[in-house]
């Protein structure tokens, strides 16, 4: 998480801001490894601070590392009131995570403060792999294999698609995946041809083509 945090940093100075905020659980995971599904994080040259409400105000106190966590009572309102007790005058945004009426709220409420969106420099920070991560993915593909070994003897006519996907999933975070990264696809028949098929009751019929994507994490 440090050199994560070092390339944003990079780019802050790299395009002349004092700070960036971020919504996406993605990118707040990365950068503290706190797994809430909602919080802000405010990441200027001096630091990072992690905003969330009472909800998650223990969660994020107990798994993010290396920032301060602090409670946000008013979503925009808070989020305003710490870039002005900054004092910040240019802050990048990860607007592709806001809607369009809290990017201009959190603009009203801040005011002096320029709001930059910044979202497609965001999108690089997380495609260069450290060694760390390198292992991570290694690991999540081993889980995957082996899930995949121990459910494609249950794959015989008259099992339903949705049996097979859960199957997939319950081996996979026995396994120790953190979840998943999307819900199992499982599709037989003239459904096989459907790119994101939701499995279904419907039965594995014989001879029947079977599409199966899925993924540890």
């Amino acid at each position: 998480m440090k050199e994560a945090v070092k390339k944003l940093e990079h780019l802050i100075a790299e395009k002349g801001l004092e700070g960036v905020l971020l919504f996406s659980p993605e990118n707040l995971f990365y950068l503290t490894g706190y797994r809430g599904d909602e919080g802000v994080l405010l990441v200027e040259k001096r630091g990072g601070k992690l905003l969330v409400d009472g909800r998650y105000f223990t969660q994020a106190k107990e798994e993010a590392e290396g920032v301060e966590v602090g409670l946000l009572k008013s979503w925009t309102k808070g989020i305003a009131e710490e870039l002005l007790s900054r004092s910040l005058k240019r802050v990048g945004v990860e607007a592709h995570s806001l809607t369009l009426r809290q990017y201009q709220r959190i603009s009203e409420e801040a005011e002096g403060v320029e709001l930059v969106p910044i979202g497609e420099d965001l999108e690089g920070l997380r495609a260069r792999k450290g060694p760390d991560e390198v292992e991570a993915i290694k690991g999540a593909i081993a889980i995957s294999e082996e899930a995949l070994k121990e459910v494609l003897p249950l794959l015989k006519p008259g099992v339903k698609e949705i049996e097979i996907a859960l199957e997939l999933e319950f081996r996979m975070r026995r396994a120790g995946s953190e979840g998943v990264p999307f819900p199992p696809i499982v599709a037989s028949g003239p459904r096989a041809a459907l790119p994101h098929a939701t499995p279904t009751e419907k039965q594995i019929g014989a001879g029947e083509p079977v599409i199966v994507d899925f993924g540890a994490r």
